[in-house]
């Protein structure tokens, strides 16, 4: 998501939760989750060669990563509220910044908006086939080594191909999320209200931390079946739905280190 949806999501939390909130720690909270983003931009304004880097680790920690990386932020901010470290909202922010990314359809490797695995696999599929017809008048070996050639190619030019795709249908996915936020921001406050009380968590800090891991495997499952056209098909009720869904989990969060 971009910053827009990020903010203003963690805005909802802090303001509608049932946590307490003091107007600095929400300003400080809203602030600190775009935080990971423009740290990675930041880094590569400074030094570009961080570019040839950083937007791989940015890939793999904002995607694959997220859950674990939401789950270590939350411990470090419970861990620091309780030895009176200040820092505890910064990590907090930086939770709900990944809480966010790893709802995004677009970076999950099995949602049906990413069609990255099956473009490469057909690709490797087409060439592999391709490369072994090239050599079907040679002996086997020949055949063998001509088909896992033509795999290597196809693969390779299909999955740049899907990844400059996905690229493009996640940006116009972002920027229509960030769109449709103003006029259905009511909506998904009222899903919010509606149901935040449903998600308490365990006063045992080991059982919540299970509970939050199902939420978001809750959140992934939901994402995974998304279509790559949903943001512009889905009706306003739909797109709430989804927002407030995320919004739920950011909330659950805040309360297991606000405990």
């Amino acid at each position: 998501m971009k910053n827009k949806s990020h903010q203003e999501l963690t805005k909802l939390v802090v303001t509608n939760g049932p946590s307490e909130f003091n107007t600095t720690i929400r300003l400080d909270l809203i602030k600190y989750s775009i935080e990971p983003d423009e740290t990675n931009k930041q880094r590569i304004m400074e030094n570009i060669l961080n570019a040839l880097t950083i937007p791989i680790e940015w890939l793999v920690n904002h995607t694959i990563r997220a859950k674990d990386l939401a789950i270590r932020c939350i411990w470090s901010a419970y861990e620091a509220k309780q030895n009176e470290d200040p820092n505890w909202v910064r990590y907090l922010g930086w939770a709900l910044h990944y809480i966010a990314d790893w709802s995004t359809p677009h970076h999950s490797p099995i949602s049906r908006s990413n069609p990255v695995p099956a473009i490469t696999g057909l690709g490797t599929l087409i060439g592999a086939l391709l490369g072994g017809l090239a050599k079907s008048g040679e002996g086997l070996e020949e055949v063998l080594k001509g088909a896992a050639k033509g795999a290597f190619i196809g693969g390779g030019i299909s999955g740049v191909a899907s990844i400059v795709g996905l690229a493009i249908e996640h940006n116009a996915f972002e920027i229509e999320c960030d769109n449709r936020w103003d006029v259905n921001s009511n909506l998904t406050i009222q899903r919010f209200n509606k149901l935040k009380n449903n998600f308490i968590p365990s006063k045992e800090i080991g059982i919540a931390f299970e509970s939050f891991e199902g939420l978001m495997e809750d959140l992934r499952y939901e994402c995974n079946n998304l279509r790559s056209d949903w943001i512009s098909v889905s009706s306003d009720g739909e797109y709430s739905d989804y927002l407030g869904n995320i919004a739920l989990v950011m909330n659950f969060a805040c309360q297991m280190v606000m405990r």
